[in-house]
C-alpha cells in the first residue's frame, strides 16, 4: 500500500512533510506517479481546474518535488523488483519479433503453431488472438514503436552527427544470382 509523504511536524500554518512538502504537495505527487499527468493530478490533489496546469507544471519544476518523484519512482521500481534492463529486453522482444515464431507457411496454407512450439519467452510480442470466420488471427505488437524506442535509448537517431566524418562509397547492387553474365560484367570491371 501506498504510504503517506507528509509524516511530521508543522513547521508554519501548513503541515510540511520532513523534504519540505506539504500534504497538498504530498497528495500532487501520490497523483501524479498514477498516470504521469501533472494537470490531472493538480486537479485530484485539491487544486483549481483553472490553474491546474499552471500548478503541475510549477509544481515539476520544483527541486524538492522533482527528488520526491524520483525517490518514489525509485521505491515502486525496487518494491516491483524492476529493473532498466528488464525493460530493455522486453522491448527487444517486440521489436525483433517474427511471425514465423508463431506460424508455418507454405505456398498453399498458413497454420498457427501450437503452443508448446511457441518458446514461452515470445509469448510476450503477441497483442491479440482471435478466432474469425477465415481462422486465427494472430497479431504482433508494434515493431515500429518498439524499434524508435530501443533507438532512442540507444541515442541511434540524431540530430546532430556526432561522430567522425566517413568517406562516401559507391554501393553496388547485385544481380540476379541467375544472370551469369551480369555477374561477369560486374566481377570484370575490378
Amino acid at each position: 500500500m501506498f504510504q503517506p509523504l507528509y509524516m511530521g511536524k508543522p513547521k508554519s500554518k501548513q503541515k510540511q512533510h520532513k523534504q519540505g512538502l506539504t500534504p497538498k504537495q504530498a497528495r500532487f505527487i501520490r497523483e501524479y506517479l498514477i498516470d504521469l499527468n501533472a494537470t490531472q493530478a493538480a486537479i485530484r490533489a485539491g487544486y483549481s481546474k483553472k490553474t491546474a496546469r499552471q500548478s503541475g507544471a510549477e509544481h515539476l519544476s520544483k527541486p524538492v518535488i522533482q527528488n520526491a518523484i524520483k525517490a518514489e519512482m525509485d521505491r515502486m521500481l525496487e518494491k516491483a523488483d524492476l529493473k532498466g534492463w528488464m525493460v530493455i529486453k522486453e522491448l527487444q522482444k517486440l521489436a525483433f519479433s517474427n511471425i514465423g515464431d508463431f506460424v508455418k507457411w507454405t505456398t498453399k496454407s498458413i497454420t498457427v503453431k501450437s503452443m508448446t512450439q511457441i518458446p514461452k519467452e515470445l509469448l510476450g510480442a503477441i497483442s491479440e488472438i482471435s478466432d474469425t470466420p477465415n481462422g486465427i488471427k494472430i497479431k504482433l505488437h508494434s515493431k515500429e514503436s518498439s524499434l524508435k524506442m530501443l533507438g532512442e535509448y540507444l541515442k541511434l537517431f540524431s540530430d546532430k552527427f556526432e561522430g567522425e566524418k566517413v568517406e562516401s562509397k559507391t554501393v553496388f547492387v547485385a544481380p540476379d544470382m541467375a544472370d551469369e553474365e551480369a555477374w561477369v560484367k560486374l566481377t570484370s570491371k575490378s
